[in-house]
């Protein structure tokens, strides 16, 4: 009993802050689409889908979908890559203050803020005048570039943002999932006739239901 106690006082707050500024906000501009929305009239009158029927012939929407499924396919799979791979690495270290250690420094990025991190990465990293990106292509005789103008550089600038800012939090997860499995298992892994990576995402991958459940997330 006191254990539903304890588990409800600490999902209760979380439960409530999703319902507040995720499910209703989501739920409210729903609801509004329907409607010829307007927040300084009176009065909205209902429209029905009209809105949506002028979104599938908007050709900026089409756009932002073509773009939202290459960020998200290429961002994902570049995700899961390099983090599986950190992961690997990670656990064939010798001691566990060095696991420890390049745990803490791939999970700082999760939790910096990220307006911070943002505008450090758009001004000192990509900034047209003074970037670190400009300088070290400065020192090759290339002129300062606006890396913001053109749509597949500017995708490519997210996707690498997004990654030095995610990596962290899958690689806490895939290290957990991979110490999870027992070493004879892992040691069997090639030998089970799939080659190395045939048998290390064959055997190794079905101990890693919960893991990869979060990583889908």
């Amino acid at each position: 009993m006191k254990n539903n106690r304890f588990v409800a006082i600490v999902l209760v707050p979380g439960f409530l802050f999703l319902l507040v500024f995720v499910v209703f906000p989501v739920a409210y501009g729903l609801g509004i689409s329907f409607y010829d929305y307007n927040p300084a009239n009176s009065q909205n009158p209902f429209t029905g889908i009209e809105n949506y029927k002028r979104l599938i012939h908007d050709e900026v929407f089409w756009i932002a979908v073509k773009n939202t499924i290459f960020f998200c396919v290429v961002a994902v799979t570049a995700n899961i890559v390099i983090t599986l791979f950190l992961a690997e690495m990670i656990c064939i270290l010798p001691s566990k203050w060095m696991k420890t250690m390049f745990r803490t420094i791939l999970f700082i990025p999760c939790i910096a803020p990220m307006v911070g991190t943002s505008t450090v990465w758009k001004y000192g990293i990509f900034g047209t005048d003074g970037g670190a990106l400009n300088r070290i292509a400065g020192l090759f005789g290339a002129a300062p570039k606006n890396w913001f103008l053109t749509t597949w550089q500017f995708m490519l600038l997210i996707i690498v943002f997004t990654l030095w800012a995610d990596i962290g939090y899958n690689v806490v997860l895939f290290t957990a999932g991979i110490e999870g499995v027992p070493k004879e298992l892992r040691r069997r892994a090639p030998l089970t006739g799939r080659g190395l990576c045939g048998g290390f995402f064959g055997l190794n991958c079905r101990l890693w239901d919960v893991h990869l459940h979060l990583l889908r997330l």
